[in-house]
């Protein structure tokens, strides 16, 4: 399989590398043609060396004095899985001994960065020769995070890069992009000498391009964007690798795609976020500005245009689809209409009133498959079906069956799930998206008023609102729908808001109208490490990962409180007449 492509200088030769597979082993595969003929100059399959069991082919360049160089994932006995390149002559065929030379695999390196299960994805070689490699690796931390690693011309390593770290030696970097899922795809070196990275880093249940900035001797460039770091909400799950490149204004270009869809980003030096927080209360949907509103200011909800006014309206789910700018909302109250509304969120207007079944309760929207999911809770509960939306049309395409008062969603796209917290029954039922059936119930669970799916860790979280389940939130291992765990928090548990990254979920109490607590709970511990206190009965919750703030609406109070969750500090942050019954983030 043909993984990468290069031109040579003189553009006469195409070299074409991947892996192939003699029925063993993953071999490196690299083949020259002319540029001009097409015709075949030479091929070769190869593992270099008897100590590689396995190589998996990334990237391959060729150096100014037509030199190649291909780089992937090496894998040694062990089996030790690292970033691995090889330099061949300008044949194609022979393997360069001087690079190295003085090592114990003359052409080739084979690097470990952290304990194994590492890579490289890509290389780029600098204007003075020196040769970049960039992958992921772990090093001190439970998940992977960018790993860089540069040589000389002549294949050892590079000691005035990054000379004095001390996670890993001298001719290496890591990047802790956001304390989650971070694979390098992409490298580059800027005019100036600065190293750009790009890749992936996981965002709860979805996969942000990130990008990262090196000095010019391997030290963080922290002026760029975030501390020299940040994210793209680009795509749902990205499942490619994100190109990178530098326009000749300067700005960085990134690509990449999600399922079947794609698209492209351009970033200055640094980045700012155009953030809005929504919120639903009664007939009302509104809407602030999460950027400029301070933490000294009260600001007010701006209405959005075409909602309902009637009084009967009960404005309750909330769901936002950021690649369409769509968000929507669904009416509680079956007597007046039993609706979901589709609102955009450029212009902040109504487009759409979508009849649903009776008791439109919670909403979730899964951009990556153009599908939304409505819990028809029903009149007192009793509503036992799930409605499954088209969002391209709005059409209703499927009633799933076989719930009991349905309320929570949650969804694991990657694993076509769905789970439903069935308050009325004590249950969640896990729905297979493919085939829009129940395939399994959890028991265990009393009165799940809000569920949350951590892609990173693969747990469920369920709150346990009724006394009788001992207060709690239930942490379930969602590859066996086992209850791993039960944590203990202030009476009422009601919502829940995740920052995967930071392995911190918060839960709110209402301690049944009278409490005034939020739980800041490890999801690493599965322990509640402190409580922050609220006003009274806090009720719908938010937390922007990008700030570091925490939305609390308090719904006896009508107010919305704003918390700097690393000082945990409270300020009043806006006002919006009767209590939020949900509220959300849009980035």
């Amino acid at each position: 399989m043909a993984t990468a492509l290069a031109v040579n200088y003189g553009e006469t030769t195409v070299a074409i590398a991947g892996t192939s597979n003699d029925g063993v082993r993953n071999r490196l595969a690299l083949a020259l043609y002319s540029k001009s003929t097409g015709s075949l100059i030479s091929k070769i399959t190869t593992t270099v060396f008897s100590i590689i069991n396995s190589i998996g082919v990334t990237d391959v360049a060729f150096q100014a004095d037509n030199k190649i160089l291909v780089c992937g994932i090496f894998t040694a006995a062990g089996p030790i899985q690292g970033f691995g390149v090889v330099r061949f002559l300008s044949d194609g065929i022979t393997v360069d001994t001087t690079f190295n030379s003085g090592g114990s695999t003359p052409g080739m390196q084979h690097v470990i960065l952290g304990g194994g299960n590492e890579g490289a994805n890509a290389l780029a070689i600098q204007p003075d020769g020196k040769i970049l490699l960039a992958g992921w690796a772990y090093v001190g931390a439970g998940t992977p995070q960018f790993g860089i690693i540069r040589f000389n011309p002549n294949g050892t390593f590079d000691t005035t890069f990054n000379p004095s770290s001390i996670e890993v030696p001298a001719g290496r970097a890591v990047i802790d992009i956001n304390n989650a899922l971070d694979f390098a795809y992409a490298i580059r070196v800027q005019p100036d000498g600065k190293i750009l990275i790009a890749g992936q880093s996981g965002n709860g249940g979805q996969a942000d391009i990130s990008v990262a900035r090196l000095n010019a001797n391997g030290t963080i460039d922290t002026p760029f964007a975030t501390n020299g770091k940040t994210t793209v909400p680009f795509s749902f799950h990205v499942q490619a690798w994100p190109p990178l490149d530098i326009a000749p204004d300067g700005k960085i270009v990134l690509a990449g795609s999600s399922g079947v869809s794609w698209g492209i980003a351009r970033l200055w030096n640094s980045v700012t976020t155009q953030g809005k927080a929504y919120g639903v209360s009664g007939s009302m949907l509104g809407f602030m500005s999460t950027i400029t509103s301070t933490a000294s200011t009260t600001t007010a909800f701006t209405l959005v245009v075409g909602t309902p006014t009637s009084s009967a309206v009960q404005l309750q789910g909330i769901s936002v689809d950021h690649l369409a700018n769509r968000l929507y909302t669904s009416d509680l109250n079956a007597g007046s209409g039993n609706k979901v509304y589709v609102v955009d969120t450029i212009s902040n207007r109504t487009l759409a009133a979508i009849t649903v079944g009776a008791g439109p309760n919670r909403v979730l929207v899964d951009p990556g498959s153009n599908r939304l999911y409505v819990g028809l809770y029903g009149i007192n509960g009793a509503g036992n079906t799930v409605s499954v939306i088209d969002t391209t049309d709005n059409s209703i395409v499927a009633s799933i069956p076989g719930f009991g008062g349905p309320k929570g969603l949650a969804l694991n796209p990657a694993g076509n799930r769905l789970y439903v917290g069935n308050f009325t029954a004590g249950t969640i039922s896990v729905v297979d998206t493919l085939t829009n059936t129940v395939v399994a119930t959890i028991v265990g669970i009393s009165d799940p008023t809000s569920l949350i799916f951590d892609q990173n860790t693969n747990k469920l979280f369920s709150t346990n609102y009724s006394t009788g389940s001992g207060n709690s939130v239930s942490v379930i291992n969602t590859l066996t729908n086992a209850i791993a765990a039960n944590i203990t928090v202030p009476t009422g548990p009601v919502r829940m808001a995740l920052d995967s990254a930071a392995s911190r979920l918060y839960v709110s109490s209402d301690g049944g109208g009278t409490g005034n607590l939020v739980s800041v709970i490890s999801t690493t511990s599965n322990s509640v490490l402190h409580t922050i206190p609220t006003g009274t009965s806090p009720n719908s919750i938010a937390i922007d990962t990008t700030t570091k703030k925490l939305y609390v609406d308090t719904l006896t109070e009508a107010k919305i409180y704003i918390y700097d969750v690393l000082s945990d500090a409270k300020t009043l942050f806006a006002t919006m007449q009767g209590g939020m019954a949900n509220v959300t983030i849009v980035p």
